[in-house]
């Protein structure tokens, strides 16, 4: 997943409990979770965004814990 230079969305993160099989029948690294949210899409499975961009959310003052996640979904893709 590609990123556009884009300000990050300071908002905690919290994941759901169980992973994520796959992205809209796309591989998914084993254990990648995702966000939990109000999505577009309720999990990565059903998932239909196939587009490049994806959404940095984390604390802005702690790049190290920030993550880059699917704007449908909230899957993980960091």
């Amino acid at each position: 997943m590609d990123t556009l230079p884009t300000e990050v969305q300071p908002r905690p993160i919290r994941f759901r409990d169980e992973p994520a099989m796959h992205h809209g029948g796309a591989y998914v690294a084993p254990g990648r979770r995702a966000t939990a949210g109000a999505w577009l899409y309720p999990c990565p499975e059903q998932c239909r965004d196939d587009g490049p961009l994806g959404i940095w959310i984390g604390p802005a003052d702690e790049p190290g814990r920030q993550v880059l996640i699917c704007p449908s979904c909230g899957l993980d893709c960091t």
